[in-house]
This record gives C-alpha cells, sequence and structure tokens, in this order.
C-alpha cells in the first residue's frame, strides 16, 4: 500500500520569499518520478497558487480554497466543487446588508471563477488587493449592487478596520417559576421541584417561539424579523433551581434591554395560555449594559497569539520531520549503518 502525501502550501513547501526552491521542486519531482504519490491542499486560488508552483509536476488532483474545490493538476478543470446553496447566500446577503457591509464575492459564473466588488468606497485593503491583481482575469468591477451575489457562490471576504466592528451589548434578565404548594401540607413537595425545575427547560423553548418574539417585536414597534430577534436572545435554565435566565445582544444598548425587559411581559400570558403555567415573576429586570461584550480587543489578541504560538510550533514539527539532512555522528550510524572512525571539529563554529 502506497502512502500518499499531501504538503501545504505557505508555510510549508513555500520559503520565506513565497517561492518553493529549485532545491526542493527538483528533489520531489525525482521522488514522483521514482513513484511518490504527492499533492498539495491550499487556501489559495489555482491563479494564485499556479505561479508558485512553476515547475513542480501535478500528476494528482489539487485542493485549492481551503477544500471548495478539487481540480486537476495540469488542466485546472474542476473535478469536485462545494458551493454556498441559495438560502446560505440569502442569509449572508442580509447579514451584510444589514451591516452595511459590501463584500468580495466569489462565485463561479458559467463555470468560470469570478470576483465581484462593488467599485464605489473602496477599502484600502482592497485597493491593495487589486494593485497586486492588475491582470487577474477573475476580478469583476461593478456599481451594480444585484449582479454582486450572482453565480454560484463559494466564498466571501470583508476588509476592514477594527474601529468601523460595532459594539455588542448585553442585557440580562431573571425569572423564576413558582411551584403551587400542597392543599394539605402547605408545603411543596420533590416531585413538585423537580416537576417545575424541567417546566423550566420547556418555559425556555416558549420564550425564543415564534408566538413570544413576534408579540415583542411588535410591541416595541422592532424593525426586525423573527429570524434576526431569536438568534439575538439566549434563554438558559439556572442548574438545579426554578430559575431562568433570559440575555438579549444588540449593538444599540438601549434596545437590548427593552427587549429583554419585554420578553418576561409577554411570555408570562402566553406561558399560562399554553401551559397554564404556575406564578410566574421577574426576579431582576435588565438595566442598561455599560460597556459592550464584543469585540473584545485583548481577547481577540489573546486568540490570535495563542492560534499564532500553535501554526509556528506546527511549522517548526513540519520543517523538522521533513528535514532528512545527516547533522550528528548517530545520524551516519542509524541511516547509513556505517561506523564513524572520527570527528572533525568545525572551528568557526567554536
Amino acid at each position: 500500500m502506497k502512502t500518499l502525501y499531501i504538503s501545504d502550501l505557505d508555510g510549508t513547501l513555500l520559503n520565506s520569499q513565497g517561492k518553493i526552491s529549485n532545491y526542493s521542486i527538483k528533489m520531489i519531482n525525482h521522488l514522483i518520478e521514482q513513484g511518490m504519490i504527492f499533492t498539495y491542499a491550499t487556501a489559495r486560488s489555482l491563479v494564485s497558487a499556479t505561479p508558485v508552483t512553476k515547475g513542480l509536476t501535478k500528476n494528482l488532483p489539487l485542493i485549492i480554497y481551503n477544500g471548495t474545490f478539487i481540480v486537476n493538476g495540469q488542466s485546472g478543470k474542476i473535478i469536485h466543487k462545494s458551493v454556498f446553496n441559495y438560502l446560505q447566500v440569502e442569509v449572508v446577503k442580509q447579514i451584510m446588508e444589514s451591516n452595511g457591509l459590501k463584500p468580495m464575492v466569489y462565485a463561479l459564473i458559467n463555470d468560470k471563477e469570478r470576483v465581484t466588488i462593488i467599485n464605489k468606497d473602496l477599502h484600502v485593503g482592497i485597493k491593495h488587493y487589486l494593485s497586486n491583481r492588475q491582470d487577474d482575469y477573475r476580478i469583476n468591477l461593478t456599481l451594480d449592487e444585484n449582479s454582486l451575489y450572482q453565480g454560484e457562490v463559494f466564498y466571501f471576504t470583508v476588509i476592514g478596520d477594527y474601529k468601523d466592528l460595532k459594539p455588542v451589548y448585553e442585557a440580562k434578565t431573571t425569572l423564576i417559576v413558582n411551584t403551587e404548594k400542597n392543599e394539605d401540607t402547605q408545603m411543596i413537595t420533590g416531585d413538585q421541584f423537580n416537576v417545575t425545575q424541567k417546566l423550566a427547560v420547556t418555559y425556555g423553548e416558549i420564550i425564543k417561539s415564534r408566538a413570544v418574539l413576534d408579540d415583542v417585536i411588535k410591541n416595541l414597534k422592532l424593525d426586525d424579523k423573527y429570524e434576526d430577534l431569536v438568534n439575538n436572545v439566549a434563554v438558559s435554565p439556572v442548574k438545579d433551581t426554578q430559575i431562568i435566565s433570559i440575555s438579549v445582544q444588540d449593538t444599540n444598548k438601549q434596545k437590548a434591554r427593552d427587549i429583554a425587559n419585554e420578553i418576561p411581559n409577554v411570555f408570562t400570558k402566553e406561558a399560562k395560555r399554553i401551559t397554564k403555567a404556575n406564578d410566574i415573576q421577574v426576579i431582576d429586570k435588565a438595566i442598561l449594559p455599560k460597556d459592550a461584550i464584543k469585540p473584545n480587543k485583548m481577547m481577540n489578541i489573546a486568540i490570535a497569539a495563542v492560534l499564532g504560538m500553535m501554526i509556528g510550533l506546527f511549522v517548526v514539527f513540519v520543517l523538522e520531520y521533513l528535514d532528512n539532512k545527516i547533522k550528528t555522528p548517530q545520524d551516519i550510524e542509524k541511516h547509513l549503518g556505517l561506523s564513524v572512525i572520527g570527528v572533525i571539529p568545525n572551528e568557526d563554529m567554536a
């Protein structure tokens, strides 16, 4: 059974100049001639991967765009593709439009790649991208926003500044589901308490139901749709209690607070109608949040640092693993099976 070798490009097969060294090309091609099964996988497009892998034998299919396409290594013809379906594109489109964003949209149009960009108020990052791709046949600059999402879309890119990220605020409120006391003993039994705890989970689903959130939208005269609001509402029963915690996130702190306070009003009525619920009381009303919960600059820096370290360690491991140079007398004995008679020291390294 033969082994299939697949290499990444950036940080692995490519050197610090972003190219494959002549030595690496020579060695890999020689090994391929000897029967090695080799190909590469990359986040790059075929357009940007082809120049940096010039001279490399490509007998096998290539993996590009992080696996979006598998293409013939010699002709570049697409063998397999994974693209967004219509509903997925619509969801992304709504998110982009609601935030005033105009992404770079990568799509297949008549089986040809196109990168469609709205040619208006271009960010400096997009201008830099275009300056490096002046002869790129894929670039489609347009002022027609209706054409932005045409074709088989498979990739979105948004370039902007950190300061442009809208702060997100979170408002919280808590409810308690009261349990009726036993009429004879005027006490709450263990079974009643367990049932109430389980009901708290059920109530969590009712809170996020259309019956509740549609009324919240109507009462507060919001522009949101149900699908938008439900994604910003989180409900969680507090473990081993009858308490339900509700949190609402929004870029407007007043709006987040108002929604968090309106949900219990509507929910109480709907819960009694649907489940004949017992008394439900608000413990803590939502207050106006002072600080945004995201973007968290320090957290983002920490995550980037950790990821950078992980990638760095991975690259070091791969380079060490692929390094087949003989460096010590022990390497000679191990790999060549020869005994070392003597060692001549390198005085320049002393």
